[in-house]
């Protein structure tokens, strides 16, 4: 009786064990993804500080509250777009809808950036003087529409069909809620610029679109280049 009981709970261990190894490999709808630089590769225009505080603390826990929700409501194996999608302007999903969002910007914001200068490519520029008349409008139009967004948010260049177009969000909100395929994006929130600039927003705008913007990446998802 004693080696059946034995058996059984050594049975059961074995069980538990398996359960829980599977849930802890189970695996996350959207992760903290790695810089691809250093902290300090934007300097003078981004300080280290900035982009420890923003990446590794804001961005961070943006998408760790995100996984957390997904598993609490029950998205688990959906698309970061199909669960911003249907839980937008959801009473009993804002918390969800919120940190997912944040998490997803934050990751094409990293994305969005170089510290290497990039340029348009040939393909790029004739698409931007398609939308906006020449590359040096664009700037101004990026620039002045990120400058001037009231309160917390993100600027976007985004692809609506065979054009391109400027447009901002607040809060959490990201444009492919909208049906528009997001380029890249500059965060406005202040914690984004304040330890750097200050109130000056407008010169961070600047500093960004004159000098880091990864315009490879923006190639890699306006074109689908593999």
């Amino acid at each position: 009786m004693k080696n059946k009981i034995r058996l059984i709970s050594s049975i059961l261990f074995v069980l538990f064990f398996l359960m829980a190894c599977s849930s802890e490999k189970k695996e996350k709808t959207i992760v903290h993804s790695k810089l691809n630089y250093s902290t300090n590769a934007f300097e003078p225009y981004i300080s280290a500080k900035t982009i420890k505080l923003h990446h590794g603390v804001h961005y961070k826990n943006y998408v760790e509250k995100s996984n957390m929700l997904i598993d609490k409501f029950g998205f688990n194996g959906k698309s970061v777009a199909v669960i911003l999608k249907k839980t937008k302007n959801k009473e009993k999903y804002f918390s969800l809808y919120n940190n997912l969002g944040q998490a997803l910007n934050h990751e094409i914001y990293f994305n969005s950036l170089s510290p290497k200068p990039t340029t348009p490519s040939k393909q790029m520029i004739e698409m931007i003087n398609k939308s906006f008349g020449s590359y040096e409008n664009f700037k101004k139009e990026f620039i002045f529409a990120g400058s001037s967004h009231f309160a917390s948010g993100w600027v976007w260049l985004v692809k609506n069909k065979d054009k391109l177009e400027i447009m901002t969000t607040s809060n959490a909100d990201n444009p492919l809620t909208q049906g528009f395929v997001p380029i890249f994006t500059i965060d406005v929130w202040e914690h984004s610029y304040y330890l750097d600039y200050q109130n000056k927003k407008s010169d961070y705008m600047k500093d960004i679109t004159k000098n880091l913007l990864n315009w490879d990446y923006a190639d890699s998802v306006c074109f689908d280049l593999k």
